[in-house]
């Protein structure tokens, strides 16, 4: 494709968009719906936190999906439809709310999440 023809696929109002390990994302609210294609959403419906307190960054490591929610919370899933909670440190232990973390990359076997302040962790092993 050479980027000059789009197509609307799917319309929802303020969510995030994340690719891992071939597979695209909407953030949005409790929820983390995946798509291979862009067109065709899987698990629209899914809670992956209960109570809401909203998904913000998605990325992939050790053959597995790593979930950060905005209280600091991290999951993880071997298929993007299932979600566990991981029994480690808050990824944004000791940080403020405006500092925890929004964006979260995957790259060369370490996972780095960063937050307002200028707030950069690193993971290598989930």
């Amino acid at each position: 494709s050479d980027g000059a023809k789009w197509t609307l696929a799917k319309e929802i109002s303020n969510a995030g968009l994340s690719c891992a390990n071939n597979k695209f994302f909407l953030l949005y609210d409790n929820k983390a719906p995946y798509s291979t294609n862009g067109t065709t959403w899987y698990n629209e419906s899914v809670n992956v936190a209960s109570p809401a307190p909203g998904v913000r960054a998605i990325g992939y490591l050790d053959n597995k999906y790593l979930l950060v929610l905005s209280d600091g919370t991290l999951k993880t899933s071997t298929s993007g439809s299932s979600w566990t909670a991981v029994d480690a440190e808050s990824i944004d232990s000791g940080l403020a709310s405006s500092q925890k973390p929004t964006a979260i990359c995957y790259g060369g076997g370490t996972v780095i999440a960063y937050g307002g302040g200028a707030h950069v962790k690193v993971c290598t092993s989930v």
